[in-house]
């Protein structure tokens, strides 16, 4: 697997660690909240085993994308918790990992996790609040967009509330993918899983290192849930030419609505 699943962790990888992409939120840790900037390439990770190291947290988060650097941060005394600060290699990446990892199982860990935008300087603060989602919500079309170019121009269609798909999703809208070949591209991406429906609004994302290819971790969201249980079901655990088996995972909703793994 491309996680943490041989860090020794949890024991858990490939479908396994997949099951439980989607498990309920634990409790968040108290001093890293919902006060991040959302604009932020620092993430702090919080209920991780207390005895994980640097080295494993850069093992397990490097799967979902380029991790520049991390820092373990020791449970409190009498804590039973660990944390870490992870730096990746831009704010989009940041927040496409905080948006579905938050409250959920990264393989190579046996228990749910907490992610927040890390805050600037560190510092107490409350914890638990809502997760941040990338896309903005629609608010009607009003008196149309703006922009000369096309990118211009299709934001202030996203952003007017024209394109369906532009708001933020139910969980049970998103899927995961992993152990994709290591040319996969946004696009390719795209081509796999647009026959089955509707995608969302930037709704597409194959995880990149440094290196330009693909870590092997992807993220669908799709505008219906029963499109993305339908994905899910058709091409979870087929064959790659390499051996590896394809795990395409339907996120599950935290109040434990219904998902496919």
């Amino acid at each position: 697997g491309k996680g943490g699943g041989g860090g020794g962790i949890g024991g858990k990888g490939g479908a396994a660690a997949a099951a439980g992409w989607g498990k309920g939120a634990p409790a968040a840790a108290s001093w890293a909240g919902s006060s991040g900037s959302a604009g932020s390439d620092n993430l702090f990770i919080g209920d991780l085993p207390p005895d994980i190291n640097e080295s494993q947290v850069k093992e397990i988060f490097s799967a979902y994308g380029t991790v520049l650097s991390c820092k373990v941060i020791p449970p409190k005394a009498g804590g039973t918790k660990g944390a870490a600060l992870v730096k990746f290699s831009s704010p989009e990446e940041a927040q496409r990992v905080q948006e579905n990892l938050n409250g959920n199982m990264a393989e190579g860990l046996e228990q749910p996790i907490v992610v927040h935008f890390a805050k600037s300087g560190g510092g107490a603060g409350g914890g638990g609040g809502p997760r941040s989602s990338p896309y903005p919500p629609a608010k009607g079309c009003g008196k149309g967009p703006g922009g000369s170019d096309f990118r211009s121009f299709f934001k202030g269609l996203v952003k007017g509330g024209c394109v369906p798909g532009g708001g933020r999703r139910p969980d049970d809208h998103c899927i995961f993918v992993k152990n994709l070949p290591s040319d996969t591209t946004d696009f390719n991406l795209y081509e796999m899983f647009a026959p089955f429906g509707a995608i969302a609004v930037q709704g597409v994302k194959a995880m990149i290192k440094e290196d330009g290819s693909c870590t092997g971790v992807g993220f669908v969201d799709f505008q219906d849930p029963e499109v993305a249980g339908a994905a899910a079901a058709t091409l979870n655990g087929l064959h790659l030419q390499d051996g590896s088996v394809l795990v395409v995972s339907q996120k599950r909703n935290k109040g434990g609505g219904k998902g496919s793994a």
